[in-house]
């Protein structure tokens, strides 16, 4: 009998995240599901918004509402799954209960990255979890603190340095790459972005490690190890990055990959177990350009692995497992940032032949409206074959959904000669005039810029 036929077909998920309730909308599509959803939380929070609970909002303001889930069919369950009995097709959880599934989507998210660093246990020390007490402490601890250290210049510690900003506080964001925001962003942008901050009152510290942390101070040097010196701190929040929690697939047998720890999947998102499929953070990427694997985790990869996992429930109807596109999204003061697909720097680190072009474009048209705002927008184009390859843009916050339509153009292959003969709607109220439009014009500068276009 096909599954679909079968009275209450059972399908657990572990995990309430974005990538859960991305499941279990598509899963409502299909009749007859027998839903459960079990967390080891008693919330789930916005994990996005966490670094403005240190001014902006509260940390209740970032716990989402369960009324959210009387919308999907699902039931609901406050334990701790500890064992998979994959034989039996049974889970066995912490209060002592057991549930059967006929699915098992597993979608245990991430934790943050703990780093080796003597001194790392202090008390004083906090890493950004997605739990609820832990934010809350968070806050109590900078509020009384004067000065605030942040190891990591990704995001999270740069939204995080940005909020503290301002606040009369002494804070210092430390970075071991050359520059901020190095996954994203090309050197311009990025030393805009750490200008911006400087002028915040943030103190910068690229190309520095941090060796030791001691009971109120940490001990820095530099790439080489040489030059080591101290800095006194009141707290440090360390927030270099997530890595996959898959210890229960792993525990259970399940297939995880040896250098990202994540689980693996195939283009279906089924594990090595057939009953068994995962999705979000904890499952093993892979780059969407260069097919190596990804660190990047982001809540909108999530999600849209998660809606493709509740469709394939059945069997294996849609494959989307095409690698992990980089799309970034912030705002530093009041200037907003994006980026998506790969950089130019780092296109050529691994030998890809590129051309990259950019230009400004105001905002509306025509610029005599009083709130216009330039935005710079840079392409990054193979230039043997022309393919899109990655943008960036910094400006006002009509950037968010371009940024967007540069990912959705890299998820498709799109080149240069795609672009400028795309069809797009302007508006002087909301975009740039028609003959400046920013794909369409650096698409066509990029064309007189291909191998072989030279003339």
């Amino acid at each position: 009998m096909n599954p679909e036929e079968q009275q209450k077909f059972r399908v657990i998920i572990v995990g309430s995240g974005v990538a859960a309730r991305s499941a279990i909308q598509s899963l409502n599509l299909y009749k007859n599901l027998d839903i459960t959803v079990i967390r080891r939380d008693d919330h789930q929070i916005v994990p996005c918004a966490i670094p403005y609970t240190f001014k902006r909002l509260q940390p209740s303001d970032i716990i989402g509402d369960d009324k959210n889930w009387d919308t999907l069919d699902a039931r609901i369950i406050n334990d701790e799954v500890v064992n998979i009995d994959r034989e039996n097709k049974m889970l066995r959880l912490k209060s002592g209960s057991s549930y059967s599934y006929d699915r098992l989507i597993l979608a245990t998210g991430a934790n943050p990255i703990k780093p080796p660093i003597k001194g790392m246990n202090k008390e004083n020390v906090f890493f950004v979890e997605k739990n609820a007490r832990q934010i809350s402490e968070l806050q109590e601890k900078a509020a009384s603190s004067g000065r605030v250290v942040i190891i990591g210049g990704g995001f999270i510690g740069v939204e995080i340095a940005d909020e503290l900003s301002g606040s009369g506080k002494d804070i210092h964001l430390i970075e071991t790459e050359h520059r901020l925001l190095p996954k994203a962003f090309d050197s311009k942008i990025s030393d805009r972005v750490e200008k911006i901050l400087g002028e915040q009152g943030v103190t910068v510290h690229t190309n520095k490690f941090v060796t030791e942390i001691k009971s109120n101070k940490i001990v820095m040097s530099g790439q080489d190890k040489s030059g080591e010196y101290e800095l006194a701190t009141d707290m440090v929040i360390c927030a270099i990055g997530v890595t996959p929690n898959s210890e229960l697939a792993e525990a259970s047998g399940i297939a995880v990959n040896s250098a990202d720890k994540g689980i693996i999947v195939d283009d279906y998102y089924y594990s090595s177990d057939p009953n068994i499929l995962a999705c979000g953070d904890c499952i093993s990427k892979r780059d969407f350009n260069s097919g190596g694997e990804s660190g990047v985790r982001l809540a909108s990869t999530a999600a849209s692995e998660g809606k493709v996992a509740g469709f394939n429930i059945f069997n294996r109807r849609f494959p989307n497992n095409k690698g992990v596109i980089n799309l970034f999204n912030t705002k530093i003061g009041d200037t907003s940032f994006a980026a998506a697909g790969i950089t130019e720097f780092e296109a050529k680190k691994k030998g890809c032949p590129v051309v990259s072009i950019d230009g400004n474009f105001p905002d509306r048209h025509p610029t005599k409206f009083s709130d216009v705002t330039t935005n710079y927008v840079k392409l990054i184009f193979n230039s043997f074959n022309g393919k899109l390859l990655g943008g960036q843009v910094q400006g006002s916050k009509s950037i968010g959904e371009f940024i967007n339509t540069v990912g959705l153009a890299i998820q498709h292959e799109l080149t240069a000669y795609d672009l400028a003969s795309v069809q797009y709607a302007t508006h002087p109220l909301l975009t740039t005039g028609p003959s400046g439009y920013p794909l369409l014009k650096l698409s066509i500068e990029a064309i007189r810029n291909l191998t072989g276009n030279e003339n």
